[in-house]
């Protein structure tokens, strides 16, 4: 069976098009979609000029003594919701029987003779001496009006309108900048810039840093400076010493002693080992982290064969033979046996007061 081809004109936008249905009406279905609106829009148009979608009360409601939520909704214009809350808060008279509310219609138009009218809220006539103006703010913190504004609404700063001016509360204000006003006994401030490149380290590091530390800062025209002093102090740490030449790096003490990370960093902690910081990288210093580990671990000292012989005036036949008897522990090192200091001493001493 052969599918049927009929050249229609697609009502929506006027082309002609070829439809394979006696049916069809629009050329695609994005023209039937925006037809389905436009018809949509003009029936809800339709009942707005006839006025259907406007709620009026039934003429059997008019006559009624005793009006529900909805019929009370229905006569002032709002939702029954409304009406039910004004109910439980006690602006509008009501009982409730069987879990139905009833409402007198004379109270209904009791609350608009007895009621105080609605008065507009005037505007105070002058400022409290308890607020700033947004360029007081301005002036004294060196900040931008948008940065105030911010901080207002970030930080629920209470303010007032006075005409086309907003004013700020002078307490929550001063509490909220205090750390942007300038201290008069520090001169000296670094930059953001000049934080990172003298000791080398990233933006986000520096604004932790002085976040943590409460370093004072104090904004000249939007960019912040910090108190050079407290940064040197907080920071001196990462610089080198140009005396030390040589450094550890973490993995370098790790395949050297064999220690976990966590351990050195609580040693290092509570050493005085020299350190500094390259980017997000430590270094320790050589000669003190080795002479630590000395002072920590002590290698244990041996004699060598003839060292033992000389100091002892024994032969090696002797040496052996005690080394042999009484289990003194050697270290062997290449071709060469090294004796424990401590045992070899301790054996000749007794030796010796028994003679």
């Amino acid at each position: 069976m052969s599918k049927i081809e009929v050249t229609k004109v697609c009502e929506f936008c006027g082309k002609k098009f070829t439809a394979h249905k006696m049916t069809t009406r629009f050329c695609s279905h994005q023209c039937s979609q925006r037809n389905y609106k436009t018809e949509k829009r003009e029936q809800k148009l339709e009942k707005v000029l006839e006025g259907e979608n406007l709620p009026s009360p039934s003429p059997t409601t008019l006559k009624k003594e005793y009006l529900s939520c909805d019929d009370v909704a229905k006569r002032m214009g709002i939702s029954s919701t409304t009406v039910y809350r004004y109910c439980v808060t006690g602006k509008i008279n009501c009982i409730k029987m069987n879990r139905k509310i009833f409402i007198r219609r004379v109270d209904i138009d009791a609350l608009f003779k007895t009621n105080i009218p609605y008065q507009v809220r005037r505007v105070i006539s002058k400022p409290v001496a308890e607020y700033y103006s947004t360029a007081e703010v301005i002036e004294k913190f060196k900040v931008s009006k948008d940065t105030v504004f911010k901080y207002a609404a970030t930080k629920n700063i209470p303010r007032l309108k006075h005409g086309n001016k907003t004013y700020f509360s002078k307490k929550h204000i001063d509490r909220c900048f205090s750390l942007n006003t300038p201290d008069p006994d520090i001169s000296e401030w670094y930059t953001l810039e000049e934080v990172c490149q003298k000791y080398d380290i990233s933006v986000q590091g520096v604004h932790g840093c002085v976040s943590n530390n409460m370093v004072p800062r104090m904004r000249i025209n939007g960019k912040v400076h910090y108190s050079k002093k407290h940064i040197d102090e907080l920071l001196a740490s990462r610089l080198p010493d140009p005396n030390i030449k040589e450094w550890y790096t973490m993995e370098d003490i790790n395949n050297i002693y064999g220690l976990d990370p966590h351990y050195v960093s609580v040693l290092i902690y509570k050493n005085p080992v020299p350190k500094m910081r390259k980017g997000n990288k430590g270094y320790y210093s050589k000669e003190h982290f080795d002479e630590l580990m000395r002072k920590k671990f002590p290698q244990p000292e041996y004699y060598t064969v003839e060292e033992a012989i000389s100091k002892y005036s024994i032969s090696r036949d002797a040496l052996y033979q005690y080394i042999k008897r009484y289990n003194i522990p050697t270290h062997k090192e290449g071709k060469y046996i090294k004796i424990s200091k401590p045992e070899l001493d301790g054996l000749m001493n007794s030796k010796q007061k028994n003679i």
